[in-house]
């Protein structure tokens, strides 16, 4: 039995466990296919197959089967995914583990959570399921145009179709378009139809970017998803000059 030996500088090594790494390869491997493309010729395909590793465009949800919990059991195209990934959420059937659920504005207002958390008492009902209030982008909106929300005699109302808009703008209460779908047009012939020149349109409220304009100023087209709509409260902007 003949044994080979190769003497490899401590870069090409360093560049060699870093090219095993992100292949999913063993170095051992690396060199071997090296070796057999070298003796079959340059350009001369390896005697071992390819592996064609995944590539997922972004924007993606991909499902991820990683076995029965060997890591010597996930796929290369698996580890692959893993790596490359923004973001990796994973089921547990330890209870031990405290597991936070990040969302939008409050985990209570129009989020996944309280059907997430209905479906965990469920199936244990002794596990705590707890929620940490958050500040919403209507919230936020209002706080930076000095808006008023809420004051004693007239109700918030937040609603998710501009449908609803006509029916509790005509009662002169604060009312919320909130994660809705909906134009620019549609808002504007229901502000206008009820004299709501107050209205506001908000973009990324609170954060770098912040965008907030009078309805009727608000651009042609379609208002974002994730844009709020605010018809404040009665009275005069908390922000502001002097008396």
């Amino acid at each position: 039995m003949h044994k080979s030996s190769i003497y490899l500088p401590e870069p090409l090594k360093a560049e060699l466990a870093g090219l095993a790494a992100r292949s999913g390869r063993s170095e051992a491997q690396l060199v071997r296919q090296a070796i057999e493309r070298l003796l079959a010729g340059s350009g001369a395909p390896a005697r071992e197959e390819e592996v064609r590793l995944p590539s997922h465009e972004r924007p993606s949800l991909v499902g991820v089967g990683v076995g029965p919990g060997d890591p010597g059991l996930v796929t290369r195209s698996a580890h692959a995914v893993l790596r490359d990934a923004d973001r990796v959420i994973v089921t547990t059937t330890d209870a031990g583990e405290l597991v936070a659920v990040a969302v939008l504005g409050d985990p209570s207002q129009r989020t996944v959570f309280p059907d997430l958390a209905d479906v965990v008492r469920r199936q244990r009902p002794a596990l705590p399921v707890v929620a940490e209030p958050g500040i919403v982008s209507y919230q936020a909106a209002a706080a930076g145009a000095g808006a008023r929300l809420g004051v004693p005699g007239h109700a918030l109302v937040v609603v998710d179709r501009v449908e609803d808009l006509d029916r509790y703008l005509a009662a002169g209460d604060a009312v919320v378009l909130y994660k809705a779908s909906t134009d620019a047009a549609s808002v504007q012939a229901v502000a206008r139809d009820h004299g709501r020149e107050d209205g506001l349109v908000a973009e990324l409220a609170g954060m770098p970017g912040e965008r907030i304009v009078p309805v009727a100023d608000a651009d042609d087209g379609p208002i974002a998803y994730l844009a709020t709509v605010v018809f404040p409260s009665p009275g005069p902007s908390l922000v502001g000059g002097g008396p």
